[in-house]
């Protein structure tokens, strides 16, 4: 039985005239009438009789109209609900950044995950790590990309990559002489700051220059250029600083391992059943980080 088969016996019923249903329907009267007769062979009841006076309805045909009105009803109450069904509302995804991660993580990986996920939206704050961590712990941020050691059991985290330190400079440099070379500041996190601390105090016993304080490491990019200053600077390769024209020399603790942070992605150990933050995860393990 089509949907047409039902609204043709329910019309018919209220007409009881076949001759005016036929019209209805932009039928012929012989078409019809073959239609009722096959609605009879797939139910295997008489529906109709015919006679001089025009049709009657069968006990049989009567059930089979109160059952295809109830059809017809429940067809259109379901073409009803699901128009009426709301469209999904755009989701916001609350993250945390330190922002010499978000220059690289960014125009990658979140371009990409909008165009996956369009009703997904990013809210996106600059933080620096230690305030990120605390956000994430308070659940007033969903996701943290930090360059910092977590020691809280609150939190749960996955390595993106690791970044050596570097010693950048216009020109090359002795290492020997760091302490007699003015030295410019960027605006690093606690634990970062503690990683070169602990390298100078191996290897000199006098502080720094100071020259210069910048409040992110594009600045001291800039600075170092024009000057003779140089900066302890954490990336992925020297190839970055060397793409800016400068010297990049790694630096090694006296035992011979590299000076180097660690990335991660952090996230509420609490929530990490929720698809939200499953989705996201996902989709971060697809990307190699240690590229970017």
């Amino acid at each position: 039985m089509r949907d047409s088969d039902w609204k043709i016996l329910s019309t018919l019923y209220q007409n009881k005239n076949i001759t005016k249903t036929a019209n209805l329907f932009f039928l012929s009267q012989p078409t019809l009438t073959k239609r009722i007769q096959k609605m009879e062979e797939e139910l295997g009841a008489q529906l109709l009789l015919r006679h001089t006076k025009g049709i009657t309805f069968t006990p049989k045909g009567e059930l089979a109209v109160k059952y295809a009105n109830q059809i017809l009803q429940l067809t259109q109450e379901l073409k009803t609900h699901l128009n009426d069904t709301p469209q999904p509302q755009p989701a916001t995804i609350r993250i945390g950044i330190s922002l010499s991660i978000a220059n690289y993580v960014i125009p990658g990986f979140f371009t990409e995950f909008s165009k996956k996920f369009p009703h997904l939206h990013a809210d996106i704050a600059d933080h620096i790590s230690e305030y990120t961590i605390d956000l994430i712990i308070q659940n007033k941020l969903d996701f943290g990309f930090i360059c910092s050691q977590v020691y809280s059991s609150q939190i749960s985290k996955h390595l993106l990559r690791t970044e050596p330190c570097y010693v950048v400079s216009k020109t090359p440099v002795d290492l020997a002489s760091l302490p007699e070379i003015p030295c410019i500041v960027s605006n690093h996190n606690k634990h970062s700051q503690q990683v070169m601390q602990n390298w100078w105090d191996e290897h000199y016993a006098d502080p720094p220059t100071f020259c210069f304080k910048a409040h992110n490491g594009e600045l001291a990019l800039q600075i170092i250029k024009k000057s003779l200053c140089y900066s302890l600077m954490f990336y992925r390769g020297k190839h970055f600083f060397e793409n800016h024209g400068l010297c990049a020399t790694p630096i090694y603790y006296m035992d011979g391992s590299p000076v180097s942070r660690n990335c991660y992605l952090i996230y509420n150990r609490q929530r990490e059943q929720e698809p939200m933050i499953q989705n996201f995860l996902h989709e971060i393990r697809m990307w190699d980080f240690s590229l970017m």
